[in-house]
């Protein structure tokens, strides 16, 4: 004789719908409430990209703002103080290794220099520096210029006058007469 399986009784639950109609709508507003408000942290500015117009030309301040929800992004662009350091010191610079300067004088020799850049991006500046250069300007702009401007100034002098304080002022002053037409503000 074979024995059929036994069957359970599960009990039933009932959800009321009204509960199911309360949680789908406070979900979505809650969606909505985390994709409406944006907090801009301080020294930074925000860059708003509306699917319709693109990069807006004005950018959100420090503090809560309001966007439009799936219609318009926000992305964050550091308007403080930065440095980048060439630096022969493997622990030193911006990137993990050599990244001194080996240039040429006027006389024939070889110098090693370590130099570092001091710059920042004026807040109202920030939506042109995004959509003209992009977010990873340091690395298309800053450094190649900076490495440039910095070989070129040491190609005009002997050895011996390379390391006065004159030689650096003229190369801030012509990597600040071209940096500055991209809108990125070289410090001193």
């Amino acid at each position: 004789m074979t024995s059929l399986p036994r069957q359970y009784d599960f009990p039933q639950i009932s959800i009321p719908k009204n509960l199911i109609r309360f949680l789908a709508i406070l979900i979505l507003l809650l969606v909505l409430v985390f994709k409406t408000i944006v907090f801009i942290p301080a020294g930074h500015a925000g860059v708003v990209y509306d699917r319709g117009s693109g990069v807006l030309a004005h950018p959100l301040k420090e503090g809560v703002n309001i966007l439009i929800p799936f219609w318009q992004s926000v992305f964050l662009m550091d308007t403080r103080l930065q440095e980048y350091t060439m630096s022969a010191a493997v622990d030193e610079g911006a990137l993990r290794k050599d990244d001194s300067l080996d240039a040429p004088t006027s006389d024939g020799q070889q110098v090693k220099i370590d130099a570092s850049v001091l710059f920042r991006i004026d807040p109202s500046d920030a939506p042109y520096v995004y959509q003209s250069i992009g977010p990873n300007y340091v690395d298309k702009v800053i450094r190649p210029f900076s490495r440039s401007q910095i070989r070129m100034v040491i190609s005009r002098y002997s050895a011996t006058k390379v390391y006065t304080e004159r030689r650096v002022k003229e190369v801030f002053e012509n990597a600040r007469k071209f940096i500055s037409k991209l809108r990125v503000i070289l410090e001193e």
